[in-house]
């Protein structure tokens, strides 16, 4: 039985066999520029909507707003 390995390929910016830097991939471009953003976006929205539902905890009391108002302002709030 022969053992057949692969040669491994060099990490992003080292040189490879000849010389040549290796790219990224169109996957990791993908990655890096597209969905990454969208990753840290997306939580960063869940975090900012989280704040305002503890929010809302006291500032409807404090400022006289009823659950329909809070619930347009907040939802004016979401889409922009």
């Amino acid at each position: 039985m022969e053992v057949v390995s692969e040669p491994i390929q060099p990490r992003l910016g080292e040189p490879d066999e000849a010389g040549q830097a290796r790219k990224p991939s169109l996957d990791q471009k993908r990655l890096l520029h597209v969905l990454l953003p969208l990753f840290i976006g997306s939580v960063i929205a869940y975090l900012d909507r989280v704040n305002l539902a503890y929010a809302a905890l006291t500032m409807n009391e404090e400022l006289g707003f009823s659950a329909s108002v809070f619930g347009l302002g907040a939802g004016i709030f979401f889409a922009g």
